[in-house]
C-alpha cells in the first residue's frame, strides 16, 4: 500500500477537486461530465472561472465562465473530454490555476 500525504499550514488556501488535491504542478484527472471544487481554508470572496483548454492565471482574466457556488461547493460541468482550466482569484488577489483533464467514464 501507498499513501499520499500533503503537508500544508493551517491557513494555506487549497483548491480541492472531488475531495482531492491536484498534484504539485496543479494538474488533476477526473472521470465523467462533472466535478465538485472546494476552496479550503478561505472564507471570503473568490472568483472561480472554468474554461476549456489550458491557460495561465493571466489568460484566465478574460477567458472562461464564472462558476457560482452552492453551499461553498463549485459544481464544474464539462461538455467533452480533454483539458480544462479552473482559475480561482481571491479577494487578496491570490491566483490559483488548476488544470483538469476530463476522461469519459
Amino acid at each position: 500500500r501507498t499513501k499520499k500525504v500533503t503537508l500544508c499550514d493551517e491557513d494555506d488556501i487549497m483548491v480541492m477537486i472531488n475531495g482531492k488535491l491536484p498534484d504539485s504542478s496543479g494538474y488533476i484527472y477526473v472521470e465523467g461530465d462533472s466535478a465538485d471544487a472546494e476552496i479550503m481554508n478561505y472564507s471570503s470572496i473568490a472568483v472561480v472561472k472554468l474554461a476549456k483548454g489550458q491557460y495561465n492565471g493571466s489568460q484566465m482574466k478574460t477567458k472562461g465562465a464564472v462558476v457560482v457556488p452552492t453551499d461553498r461547493v463549485y459544481k464544474l460541468n464539462f461538455d467533452s473530454t480533454g483539458w480544462y482550466t479552473l482559475s480561482v482569484r481571491t479577494l487578496y488577489q491570490d491566483i490559483f490555476v488548476v488544470r483538469i483533464y476530463v476522461k469519459s467514464k
